[in-house]
């Protein structure tokens, strides 16, 4: 049973130019051929808690925090930390139980939400390995949001009976690090994707509650 939860919140900045593809569809025709992800609504770009939760169990199972020998693992072993935190993959009857961990979209910051500057458009082009310079035709532009904007985030924690809430925590914040270390998004070998969660900010929280349902 789920006894307590913990939500983390803070802001997210994003140290370097941040892509996470969205569809063409998703802002009208004729438009860029490389978006990012943006709520339909206000036309402003957000990052999806999925894209925080994949990076983020991804990089935990390469750590070697997984039990299992498959990725994403589906061991459902009891000590298994990412079964634990994320659910075991595919697998009906683990004893790790199920996911512990509840990753909300970021969306920006109120200061940031007035803006319309939030987005840039980065020309890229391949090398043509044999004269160094650009390949003909491959130039093209890609949508990124921009170095210095900030969102956001939330991450729910659900306690269950015999679990230990400050471990579960720790994961959590060694898993936001991994991602700050090696970065969000598309790109990131070639320097996209570099954020910062704040972790110890005066803007990053923790509270711990008793979980009531309804």
């Amino acid at each position: 049973m789920i006894k307590k939860k913990i939500i983390i919140s803070g802001v997210l900045t994003t140290e370097s130019g941040l892509s996470i593809g969205g569809t063409k569809e998703d802002i009208g025709i004729n438009t860029q051929d490389n978006p990012v992800v943006k709520n339909p609504l206000t036309n402003q770009p957000y990052i999806p808690g999925s894209s925080i939760k994949g990076k983020m169990r991804s990089l935990m199972e390469l750590s070697g925090l997984a039990k299992g020998t498959k990725f994403p693992c589906g061991c459902g072993n009891k000590d298994c930390k990412v079964c634990k935190l994320f659910g075991a993959h595919m697998n009906m009857k683990s004893e790790s139980g199920q996911p512990r961990v509840l990753f909300r979209d970021a969306y920006l910051t109120e200061e940031f939400d007035r803006l319309s500057n939030v987005i840039e458009n980065k020309s890229e082009t391949a090398i043509d390995r044999t004269t160094g310079t650009a390949s003909k035709g491959s130039l093209r532009t890609k949508e990124r949001i921009a170095a210095g904007v900030n969102f956001n985030y939330e991450i729910v924690i659900l306690v269950h009976d015999n679990d230990n809430p400050a471990e579960l925590q720790s994961l959590v914040e060694t898993g936001l690090r991994m991602i700050e270390t090696t970065g969000l998004g598309s790109k990131v070998t070639a320097g996209y994707g570099k954020v910062n969660f704040n972790i110890g900010a005066d803007t990053y929280s923790v509270k711990t509650s008793d979980f009531v349902e309804g």
